[in-house]
């Protein structure tokens, strides 16, 4: 059997208190001699001398790992004999906790044909796009956006709006129109702040900007 390639050992595996150092370690050695075929075909006895154990032993470790999710076992006929066959098992061991996973037939080809090919591109987590569509915002940002008027920064003020919770959205709605009167009669629409700053620093609960040159300028001019 090759030894090269890595020896995969996610995060999961290893921050879990419910199994053992060494069956996390046999877990590794499962994953390292998956990456040529997709599965594991090593006798109880290879793993054994490799963990310098008894198969016994072995056995054991073998069952907690399916029981916790991480593997599965399967049987399959070769030229007549009856081989054990160990596969990395990719469904969430959460929703496998204390229910091995039992398979009927064949395991599903196409899948551990793609399992193969990329090896240990198989338990890398997938990455979920945190790119937003910007030209399709949500009716009620996109008012916002276009009251503001400073027009910079669309996307990480439409990340920042679609945190708030509707009763937040309704305040800022109310609150933005005399934030942006203020700044309009102080003459400071040229400190006007991003409106992702707006609403990551929540300045709708804060006292409003320029109120005491606001009041002064309606005071107008006085005639004696």
């Amino acid at each position: 059997m090759k030894r090269n390639w890595f020896a995969v050992l996610t995060a999961q595996v290893l921050y879990d208190t419910k199994i053992t150092d060494t069956q996390k370690i046999l877990y590794a050695i499962v994953s390292n001699l998956t990456n040529e075929t997709g599965y594991c075909y090593a006798s109880n006895g290879y793993l054994a001398e490799i963990l310098n154990c008894s198969q016994e032993t072995i056995r054991r470790h073998l069952s907690a790992l399916e029981v916790a999710g991480y593997i599965y076992r399967h049987k399959s006929k070769k030229e007549g004999r009856e081989q054990r066959l160990l596969y990395l098992n990719t469904t969430p061991p959460t929703e496998l906790r204390g229910t091995p996973h039992k398979v009927k037939g064949d395991p599903p080809t196409e899948l551990w044909g793609i399992i193969t090919k990329t090896n240990n591109k198989v338990e890398k987590p997938l990455l979920v796009s945190n790119k937003l569509d910007t030209n399709n915002p949500p009716q009620d940002f996109d008012r916002l956006w276009n009251e503001y008027g400073k027009k910079v920064g669309k996307a990480p003020a439409l990340r920042s709006w679609k945190r708030l919770s509707k009763k937040e959205r309704n305040l800022v709605t109310e609150h933005v129109a005399k934030y942006l009167e203020n700044h309009r009669t102080a003459d400071k629409l040229k400190f006007l702040p991003h409106l992702s700053t707006y609403l990551n620093q929540r300045r709708w609960e804060e006292e409003l900007p320029y109120e005491s040159e606001t009041k002064d300028s309606d005071k107008g001019w006085e005639l004696n």
